[in-house]
């Protein structure tokens, strides 16, 4: 697909058509032809009643002898299945070119997303990229496939009926003429009015997805301090204030709109008059009056197609198509023209300067050289460029001064795709997809076979808790790798690196989550890695906080605020640098790890005899609780209209009177059609003032027409917006209950999808168009049957003859739709899940070149989403004939009857043109298979809905019954647990675990990756309940106390990071809302992070981009930590709070830690010994049990797998990255 994105002065379908390419513009133009003679044949009818009337009030003796009915009625009958015949094609045509349109906008989208620096991804965030990705092209499916071909009939047709008109009667054709350019004016005024206010309300719809995905992704953290009720008041602030402005928005919306539409029969008011004045001077026929009359019937049907189909469509895609263009006019890194071959692999910045915003520079006049096959160590400060110099030599970005060069080639001269080739990248913060692990693997080498990724996998450490997953290789990663701790992760990514095997090794960090088990073997690995079998060593660029890992590097470079401060060995900048000598320091005092300040008595315990804990009766159930909630039965079989009215719950008297004005419209429209025969009727006696007060009656019909349009609009409008309102907010309300191993198991986009388009006007859909046109559309062809009733009973009868066929073929659709629209669901929100993976898994599908193959699963995804539209639409076609065609089979009936009756003399023929006239305004098809369409998205979007909503919560105790700790010790007894909540024993994570922790103590979990460490640290602070055991703290079980209070005795710094998108100082007050700005920045200083914060634009003042992606990761984890200081609570859990900081801060923030746990209890999960050695009690824990237990000296006195982890501990201290392959194996030995 080539889009020229230039032409911006085009209009928006012009644009759209310039899109689609030659062919598919071919077939939209053959569809809109169809739609042309489809809209055209519906006006047959018409013009049978003007012969009808031609032949009885005109000057046609004669011609009933001949009995031409019959040929009226055929001629009525192939016109009515040609018109469904030519609709359902157009229909399909239109469709089947729109999502193919679609699916390749969607693909070029995803392309150029993976050309763009990482830096677009700072400044615009993910729900606002994926809104752009698939609403945004979801969007211009109503351009393609409706707007296109409708707009074209709507237009083309009424053109020629003016024409026929003049041709006829030029007065009359200049009065019907005269409307048009009141529907013009009109038409482009609401364009007006909506293009103001159309991006105010994108940016509300915006403003409500960011809050989803905030609430939705930063849940862990608000749970942790104990922010439910806070954040859920500011999810429910933004939710409603958008919402109210929404609703302003709309009701502005609706009532131009209204105003329009209400207008669609206003021919009539110029028609009318004009007819009855030149009837009454005796220069006009009633044949050619009823001819007027009838055709401006149809104009004004056709100009409500425009405007009913258009007003709306015409600016969403404009929206859609601008939204899209300016995206793809973002800046790409471009491709070099003449790409030049490296001459090696030598790193070399020359005079760099670089900064994300152009306003604070990271990296300034930078210039070192990484030789060839040599290590280069880069420390420094958190925040100081260290990982943004290694992300420039991958080019995630270009430089704005300067030039970064690979083999003497500036990276910008070397193809990407060869760029990424040469470079294997290992980073701080791991992403893993929603994929196989095998896969993941494979990322690093895509034509790998499964035993070169399973070798990879063995000399990263991974191929032993790999294969005890549930499915081996094939287990699904989860989203972001949420089925892995922390260290497998990191283990998957070194993997995805070893089986590169690339000249070029940037490491940032690579050991930063790996537990003692594992490093050494992991260092042995990358020793490895670093000397290929080729002999030939890599060119190695290290970010490590840990000094001793670089001790042996060939060369060190010491960066401080994006400068190099100096170079050289480490025994060079020992002798001659003070900083990097006092960095050193720190970091070996901080090998002596976290000391708590007030030593409580602990005794070592044998692994094998229970802690002795309070056993007392537990009135608990280990089953989960059954819901009860407003929306209880939701997901129940219930009717549509039952479910319609539990959720209307408070505003069912706003349903009621929302419902009232489609109801009072329906008498109006019907009577319009009856003023019309009326006039007719007066007419023909040349009753000159019924007829002027008939027209008056039409006026008024009219008029009230206009008003009850704008205020059914505006009614269910008011009821949608209420429904979906209280539906998101109670929605929001119920996942900050709900356990965090619902978060794992569900997609963030699956849950922003059930909190936005399922909840809003629930599935996106307006009730009025199922419920309020399904009024109109029954009442008023009722009242006009009670007067065809009235006219003739038996012609009556003849015209229900299509609507027994009429509602069976609805039937057959609804079945239709249960068996389709499944698919089609599960495919959207597989597609909604991949988009939005594709988005955040951009920095991996960059450094590893794997854009192609990570491509072809979002291909595959949206492949299977146009498949399944294609599908439903290929379903619908035969039934769209059908449907529209069986209902007016009626009128070829009646035709043929009448035609019988009036030959006998059973019917007069003034009856018969009135009763046919009637029928025009009865055979307005009954939106039956709108309302279906509606009834089964309603319905699907209710039980989406309810898979969360069905979900258990965590219960709490009522106030009166909370019971409060006394005390801070924590009692574990006999605790077993599963996040799959299975049966005690089968595959548990925790199984069967007692442990004391007592109060002011220091314990630390240690054990194997995926043995339950961090799972023990979230059941305490109850993310989940055990589903067998207790856990209590002062005595109290966590399940009696209310999650407030348990949170209040709980500070919690986690392993991975989530930053909400606000200020630095709304960051760190998290932690204690109250705090003054003065306590909030002593928490920095103490968390070492004021300095680098005052450095930031705005200081404290400074926005955080979403997840904190434009700080480093010391960056945020120090504001993590600074958010635990301020809590100040008196258990402190840990878990590998200082993975990520450089040991200048390390130091710092041990001893800020150490007083943060003075007269506290302590809780850490550490994957380094030596923090952990001075601890009151060390732990063991391995697949979900305690295999030792005791302090360091008590442990390492037996055998068993602690000592062997300080063993490896000592080896892995020993090592070093240096490419002296002797060396490593003098140390390794």
């Amino acid at each position: 697909m080539n889009i020229d994105i230039k032409n911006e002065e085009l209009s928006p379908i012009r644009r759209l058509l310039d899109w689609m390419g030659k062919k598919r513009r071919m077939s939209i133009v053959f569809a809109a032809m169809l739609a042309v003679l489809s809209t055209a044949l519906g006006l047959v009818p018409y013009l049978v009643v003007y012969v009808i009337a031609e032949k009885v009030l005109g000057s046609g003796e004669g011609w009933l002898e001949h009995q031409p009915y019959i040929a009226l009625g055929t001629v009525a009958l192939l016109a009515i299945l040609g018109k469904g015949w030519l609709f359902a094609w157009s229909t399909r045509i239109a469709h089947l070119v729109a999502f193919p349109v679609l699916y390749d906008i969607r693909i070029l989208l995803a392309k150029k997303l993976a050309t763009l620096p990482l830096g677009y991804f700072q400044t615009h965030s993910t729900s606002e990229i994926k809104d752009m990705m698939n609403e945004k092209v979801e969007q211009l499916e109503e351009g393609i496939a409706h707007f296109i071909p409708e707009m074209t009939a709507s237009t083309a047709v009424p053109f020629l009926t003016v024409v026929t008109m003049f041709l006829i009667d030029w007065r009359m054709g200049l009065a019907a003429l005269l409307y048009v350019p009141v529907v013009y004016c009109s038409f482009k005024w609401v364009l007006r009015k909506l293009g103001i206010i159309g991006p105010e309300l994108q940016k509300q719809q915006m403003r409500v997805m960011e809050a989803v995905l905030q609430y939705v992704y930063g849940m862990k953290v608000i749970k942790a301090f104990a922010r439910a009720d806070a954040s859920y008041d500011s999810f429910r602030t933004v939710i409603e204030d958008s919402s109210q402005k929404i609703l302003t928005l709309n009701l502005r919306i609706f009532r131009y709109k209204g105003l329009v539409v209400g207008l669609s029969r206003g021919g009539l008011l110029f028609v009318i008059p004009t007819g009855i004045w030149l009837y009454s001077t005796g220069t006009l026929g009633i044949p050619t009056f009823v001819f007027f009359v009838l055709m401006t019937l149809s104009f004004g049907k056709t100009i409500f197609d425009v405007i009913h189909s258009g007003s709306h469509a015409i600016d969403i895609v404009k929206r859609s198509m601008d939204s899209i263009t300016a995206f793809l006019q973002e800046k790409s890194l471009p491709e070099p023209t003449e790409p030049l071959q490296t001459k090696g692999s030598e790193i070399r910045f020359h005079k760099v300067s670089f900064s994300y915003d152009e306003k604070r520079s990271v990296l300034k006049d930078l210039s070192f050289v990484a030789p060839e096959g040599k290590v280069t160590a880069l420390v420094g400060t958190s925040g100081s460029g260290k990982s943004t110099i290694v992300r420039l030599v991958s080019r995630f970005w270009d430089v704005e001064n300067g030039a970064v060069s690979i083999g003497n080639v500036d990276v910008r001269q070397i193809a990407s795709l060869e760029l990424a080739r040469n470079v294997s990248c290992v980073f701080q913060d791991v992403f893993l997809f929603n994929d196989t692990i095998m896969e993941n693997i494979r990322i690093g080498k895509p034509n790998a076979s499964d035993e070169e990724v399973m070798e990879a996998a063995k000399k990263a450490s991974c191929h032993a808790f790999i294969m005890e997953l549930p499915e081996g290789y094939q287990t699904q990663a989860g989203e972001h790798g949420s089925r892995l701790s922390g260290g497998q992760r990191q283990r998957i990514s070194i993997a995805r690196a070893i089986l590169k095997d690339a000249p070029i090794l940037l490491l940032d960090e690579a050991t930063a989550y790996v537990d003692a088990e594992n490093e050494a073997r992991i260092q042995e690995a990358l020793t490895a890695l670093m000397h290929p079998k080729s002999g030939k060593p890599k060119t190695m660029i290290v970010v490590a906080h840990r000094l001793g890992t670089i001790a042996d590097a060939d060369q060190i470079v010491i960066i401080h605020d994006g400068e190099i401060e100096a170079t050289g060995t480490h025994d060079e900048l020992l002798q001659q640098q003070t900083r990097y000598a006092q960095m050193w320091n720190k970091f070996l005092a901080t090998e002596q790890g976290i000391v708590n300040e007030n030593k409580a008595e602990v005794f070592a315990i044998d692994h094998t005899q229970d802690v002795a804990v309070h056993t007392g009766s537990s009135t608990h159930s280990t089953l989960p609780p059954t819901p009860n909630h407003p929306y209880t039965t939701l997901s129940e079989p219930n009717g549509y209209w039952r479910k319609l009215l539990q959720l209307a719950g408070p505003d069912r008297k706003q349903l009621l009177r929302a419902c009232l004005f489609p109801l009072l419209a329906a008498p109006l429209i019907s009577l319009t059609t009856w003023s019309v025969m009326a006039i007719i009727q007066a007419l023909t006696v040349m009753d000159m003032t019924q007829a002027w007060g008939y027209a008056a009656i039409l006026l008024f019909c009219l008029i009230g027409q206009v008003f009850l349009t704008i205020a059914s609009f505006r009614g269910f409008e008011r009821y949608d917006n209420a429904v979906g309102r209280r539906l998101r907010i109670y929605l929001g309300q119920h996942l900050r209950r709900l356990p965090m191993g619902f978060f794992l198991t569900k997609d963030a986009g699956t849950i922003q999808t059930r909190l936005t388009t399922d909840a809003s006007g629930f599935g996106g859909l307006s009730i009025f168009d199922s419920i309020g046109t399904l009024i109109r559309g029954i009442v008023a062809p009722a009242l006009l049957f009670g007067a065809m009733l009235w006219l003739d009973w038996r012609l009556s009868l003849f015209a229900l003859l299509g609507i027994p066929a009429y509602l069976i073929m609805t039937r057959f659709i609804n079945r239709m739709f249960d068996e389709t629209m499944k698919q089609q669901n599960e495919a959207k929100s597989a597609a909604n899940n991949q988009i939005l993976e594709y988005i955040q898994g951009i920095p991996v599908i960059r450094s590893f070149a794997s854009n192609h193959t990570r491509l072809e699963r979002y291909e595959k995804a949206m492949a299977a989403y146009r498949d399944a539209n294609m599908t439903v639409q290929n379903r619908m076609t035969p039934y769209q004939f059908w449907y529209s065609s069986l209902f007016e089979v009626g009128f070829a009936a009646v035709l043929l009857a009448g035609s019988v009756l009036y030959s006998i003399g059973s019917l007069s023929g003034m009856t018969f043109l009135l009763f046919m006239i009637l029928m025009l305004g009865f055979f307005e098809p009954i939106p039956l298979l709108n309302y279906t369409l509606s009834r089964r998205l309603y319905l699907a979007a209710a039980s989406r809905v309810s898979e969360v909503l069905d979900v258990p919560v965590l219960p709490e105790p009522e106030i009166a019954q909370e019971q409060k700790p006394v005390g801070v010790g924590i009692e574990l007894h006999k605790v077993s647990f599963s996040y799959e909540g299975r049966k005690q024993g089968e595959c548990a994570i925790i199984n069967d675990l007692t442990l004391s922790i007592p109060a002011h103590s220091m314990t630390a979990f240690v054990g194997p990756s995926g043995g339950g460490k961090t799972t023990l640290l979230n059941l305490i602070a109850r993310f989940w309940d055990v589903q067998a055991g207790h856990i209590r703290i002062g005595g109290v079980d966590v399940r009696d106390m209310r999650m407030d209070t348990l949170m209040s005795h709980l500070s919690i710094v986690f392993q991975d990071v989530y930053l909400f998108k606000d200020s630095v100082l709304n960051n760190i007050r998290f932690g204690r809302p109250e705090a003054t700005e003065e306590e909030v920045i002593a928490a920095a200083k103490a968390a070492r992070c004021h300095e680098f914060i005052v450095a930031l634009p705005n200081g404290y003042n400074t926005r955080i981009d979403e997840g904190g992606s434009s700080l480093s990761g010391g960056e945020k984890q120090r504001i993590s930590i600074a958010r635990a200081i301020l809590k100040d609570a008196p258990i402190v859990l840990l878990d590998e709070a200082t993975s990520s900081i450089d040991p200048e801060n390390e130091w710092e923030i041990q001893a800020a830690l150490r007083a943060l746990t003075v007269n506290k209890t302590l809780v850490v999960v550490a994957h380094r010994l030596s923090t952990i050695q001075h601890a009151d009690q060390i732990v063991m824990i391995n697949e979900g049990q305690i295999i030792q237990q005791g302090t360091h000296e008590q442990l390492l006195r037996v055998p068993g797998l602690y000592r062997q982890f300080c063993e490896e501990r000592n080896r892995a201290q020993q090592w070093t990255l240096s490419n002296d392959r002797h060396t490593n194996a003098m140390i390794g030995g």
